[in-house]
């Protein structure tokens, strides 16, 4: 099946890759670490290293106990999350009557964006369930 590319306007690119940089840039990951933060992870990177050149089996213990526990205090956490949140049914109850009396126009617009790549056996099945979905159709891309 051959690959359909779709030219883009260079403006909405832009848009896409750079627009939420450009209007609030620390509410964008593009900026990984700021300065202060890549200045503490390279001197703790080289203190690491000078503590392995010095005492390299106390350090290479004292760095093991504290991933341990590191790792079995997330493992708590998540379990404790899962059971907090076990006990809650959060599921909206919603009466058949009053389903039945929304309108299309009252459902709420949603895109579904299907990743596919070099999949063709699974695209004519994807698309036929999607198609099958109990939804208002506006409009449909590929």
């Amino acid at each position: 099946m051959p690959v359909r590319s779709i030219e883009v306007p260079e403006h909405i690119a832009h848009e896409a890759s750079m627009g939420l940089w450009e209007r609030d840039p620390l509410l964008s990951a593009r900026t990984v670490l700021t300065r202060p933060q890549g200045i503490g992870l390279v001197v703790a990177a080289v203190l690491y290293v000078i503590a392995l050149v010095a005492a390299w089996r106390p350090t290479v213990i004292v760095t093991l106990l504290v991933v341990s526990v590191l790792f079995l205090i997330a493992t708590a956490f998540k379990f404790h999350v899962s059971l907090a949140g076990a006990r809650y049914d959060l599921a909206d109850r919603i009466d058949p009557a009053e389903l039945a009396a929304l309108t299309d126009e009252e459902l709420p617009t949603y895109t579904v964006l299907v990743p596919v790549f070099r999949e063709a056996n699974i695209v004519h099945q994807l698309v036929t369930n999607l198609g099958a979905l109990d939804y208002r159709p506006t409009s449909s891309r590929s």
